[in-house]
């Protein structure tokens, strides 16, 4: 089941970051999309898009670090975690 707006409709989801960042830079969908990030949902397992300022920075579970919104990355074990740990491991 797919996440819906306070409103009762169904929010814009996706399979992929890469499908949800495409769809937020076309230009046939600003200004509505514009600046928004994709992140991953907990609760649906799909990709959103919000704005960035709607978004709670994550913790990395790799080296408990802040991390903004959008710039974790998923490794085998399902940890979330920044950039240079996503390398390490």
């Amino acid at each position: 089941m797919h996440c819906k707006r306070k409103s009762g409709t169904e929010r814009a989801w996706f399979s992929t970051r890469e499908d949800a960042v495409r769809f937020a830079e076309h230009p046939a969908n600003h200004p509505v999309y514009l600046g928004d990030v994709a992140h991953l949902c907990d609760k649906c397992g799909y990709w959103h898009l919000s704005n960035p300022s709607w978004l709670q920075p994550l913790l990395c579970e790799c080296c408990s670090e802040e991390i903004p919104a959008n710039t974790y990355y998923l490794i085998r074990d399902g940890k979330r975690v920044h950039e240079t740990c996503a390398m390490v491991n």
